[in-house]
């Protein structure tokens, strides 16, 4: 896999390939991810927030703290 140019969060939520892998992972598809984030480790930390956020959070409906909503928001704000 060629390394590709950094990818912003809204590109992942955006992408239906990766948003279908998120909700309906498949031995393929991890085997993809995971090659494309050893190829581009910079894209990691986008990738990991769009998986997150297109996971509903968790399944639990769980709510984020004060501190973790924060962080979330400086990540999503920086990145775009």
């Amino acid at each position: 896999m060629k390394q590709s140019k950094k990818k912003e969060l809204n590109d992942f939520l955006e992408d239906k390939s990766f948003i279908e892998w998120v909700l309906s992972p498949t031995q393929q598809g991890n085997e993809f991810w995971e090659n494309y984030i050893r190829v581009n480790p910079d894209n990691k930390e986008n990738l990991l927030a769009a998986r997150y956020l297109i996971k509903g959070i968790d399944k639990d409906n769980r709510h984020l703290t004060i501190q973790e909503n924060e962080r979330l928001w400086k990540r999503i704000e920086k990145s775009s």
